[in-house]
């Protein structure tokens, strides 16, 4: 998935595999290694860390999904605080805020308090249903393992 504005800053989340490629149960065989890019006024990074568990993804999409009817005013977080998400309002239109922390953050960014370095991103009802379209297709290669009823 990619989301970037008019002036090139972007931001693109890949999964890139199972964090535990053999493990099977729900909980441990589930973690993804996500790998992100992005692009700020300040500067360019890329990040590869198991921040996101297959069903947290799908929840993702669907939070996507939704907001592109719903408007603004959420935010989704995640087991591991690495990427959040919200809905707010920016020049009178929706706009993603994607906010980065712990190993998701770049290097120089890192004296900046918690909650406090993010990028926002404009976002048509359009721009949100394409990105929840393409993670659904990329977690077609990494399916929910398990179930939650077995741990």
């Amino acid at each position: 998935m990619r989301i970037q504005r008019f002036d090139g800053c972007h931001f693109t989340i890949e999964f890139v595999g199972y964090q535990f490629p053999e493990e099977t149960d729900y909980w441990d065989g589930n973690w993804l290694q996500v790998a992100v890019s992005a692009k700020h006024p300040d500067g360019w990074w890329h990040a590869t860390d198991p921040s996101l568990l297959t069903f947290e993804a799908v929840e993702f999409a669907g939070w996507l999904e939704a907001l592109a009817g719903a408007g603004t005013g959420s935010r989704i977080r995640f087991t591991e605080p690495n990427l959040s998400f919200e809905s707010v309002v920016v020049d009178g239109g929706t706009a993603i805020r994607v906010f980065f922390e712990l190993e998701s953050r770049p290097a120089w960014a890192k004296s900046i308090p918690s909650d406090e370095f993010w990028i926002d991103f404009p976002c048509s009802e359009q721009d949100l249903r394409g990105a929840a379209t393409a993670l659904r297709q990329h977690l077609e290669r990494f399916p929910v393992r398990g179930t939650a009823e077995a741990d």
